[in-house]
């Protein structure tokens, strides 16, 4: 039973103790509904193991390994060596990553002034047909108002729309479909106004410091059908899937291309220096972040903050979010192939750490949080089975030795390559912004003292 799904249930279970008499009868209906309901979605997935004692043992292939088992000796061959490793990510977990676009035509459609006249915003529509048909993007940018030089920018997706983020009301409200478990007011299939400015980024603290900031919804990239509402066929009938001929893509390899292309959009801004780009995230967005980071060299730091399963932490390590959960709840995340690795973890030819090593040797932060389901400790493990790149790399890999950090530790955390950890609830907060923006100073030499 999932951590979701256990606490619905627990909550369920409280009510008949704390209810008026009359509202009894009905909440133990919802009991038993939220039970048959678990027992439908729990059966043919693998129980979620949260003992340390019985994580399997396992093996990890060395990214330092050639194909044909010769072990790399020079750095010129460490090219070659990331091609063979980003294939294989392609092949058995994500799918083909998407070429560059021919075209990209890129409309201002709007710029203020937003936080009291601190930052500029910008917002544009990006499609990839010179007449505008298609699939389209919509991104805001922030601006520092008050830069001394190019600012470097963060490129990150959100959930529900740029007006989730700030409460400006010259901020765009989305007007494309999307899957009802998104909405909140009562047009159906519809982000509406209802949601602006719900999620309270510290985005004045982030234009503060100097850094840029872009955004656009994840949903306008690809559809995530995670509800019965929409097939993971008809979610590749829809947007950027329309692009491409080969649609066994996972649509966390399309968010990630998503990155990518906002990282276009940045370099046709001069006042953004795009060669220290950030790509951030968290959750699934935190695996799109972690995928554009691997694949696109041009993102000089990489913070995916709590991944989960997909992401960062080890399947091999069968611990928290396994194979066998995420095929069948979230098989679009996927191309096909991986599906044959569910309850099959052991068969993979690969690990996370392979795709954490891809971003080998600019800068990467994997932020966790102590969440047994998110598989933090995986993650710690993830980023040691890779540091070996970063070294043989020439660069200080990750640090702290073999014992896995405490909460707020940064002893591992180096210059390249850092994991760091918390506890509270699952999000960005406060101290992963700090973190993240202190991180990113120290790889850009931004020196504040």
């Amino acid at each position: 039973m999932n951590g979701a799904l256990g606490q619905s249930l627990f909550c369920a279970v409280a009510i008949p103790v704390l209810a008026k008499p009359g509202a009894i009868k009905k909440s133990l209906c919802l009991i038993a509904v939220l039970v048959l309901s678990s027992v439908a979605v729990a059966e043919p997935v693998r129980r979620v193991n949260y003992d340390e004692a019985k994580v399997p043992p396992y093996e990890l292939e060395d990214p330092l390994v050639s194909t044909n088992g010769q072990r790399l000796v020079s750095v010129d061959q460490w090219p070659e060596r990331r091609r063979e490793m980003l294939s294989l990510i392609e092949r058995e977990l994500y799918g083909k990553w998407p070429a560059a676009p021919e075209t990209l035509v890129i409309d201002k459609t709007d710029e203020s002034e937003t936080f009291y006249g601190l930052a500029r915003m910008k917002q544009f529509s990006m499609y990839f047909y010179p007449d505008r048909s298609g699939p389209r993007m919509d991104w805001m940018l922030l601006e520092p108002a008050y830069a001394k030089g190019r600012s470097p920018v963060i490129v990150l997706l959100n959930y529900r729309g740029n007006h989730e983020l700030m409460p400006d009301a010259n901020v765009r409200v989305p007007d494309f479909w999307v899957p009802k478990r998104h909405t909140r007011g009562k047009t159906p299939n519809r982000i509406d106004a209802s949601v602006r400015g719900v999620i309270r980024y510290p985005l004045d603290l982030v234009i503060a410091r100097g850094y840029a900031v872009l955004t656009a919804c994840y949903l306008q990239a690809a559809t995530d059908p995670e509800t019965k509402e929409m097939s993971v066929d008809e979610c590749r009938k829809r947007g950027f899937y329309t692009l491409w001929e080969d649609t066994d893509v996972g649509t966390l390899a399309v968010w990630g291309w998503a990155l990518s292309r906002g990282l276009d959009l940045a370099e046709r801004q001069p006042e953004l220096d795009t060669t220290r780009a950030v790509a951030f995230g968290y959750s699934r967005l935190a695996k799109a972040a972690l995928l554009a980071g691997a694949f696109d060299e041009r993102f000089k730091v990489v913070i995916p903050c709590q991944t989960g399963g997909g992401g960062v932490p080890l399947q091999k390590r069968q611990f928290g979010e396994n194979a066998d959960w995420m095929t069948q709840v979230f098989p679009h995340w996927f191309c096909k192939a991986y599906m044959k690795y569910a309850n099959n973890e052991k068969a993979l030819p690969l690990d996370q750490h392979f795709i954490l090593a891809a971003v080998a040797p600019r800068h990467l932060l994997v932020q966790g949080f102590n969440e047994p389901w998110y598989d933090t400790k995986g993650e710690w493990l993830a980023c040691r089975a890779a540091s070996p790149v970063w070294e043989f790399l020439g660069k200080p890999g990750l640090p702290g030795g073999d014992s896995f950090p405490d909460d707020f530790s940064d002893a591992a955390v180096g210059t390249h390559l850092g994991y760091v950890r918390r506890p509270g609830v699952h999000g960005i907060s406060a101290y992963d912004w700090q973190w993240a923006l202190d991180f990113a100073d120290r790889a850009f030499g931004i020196n504040r003292e």
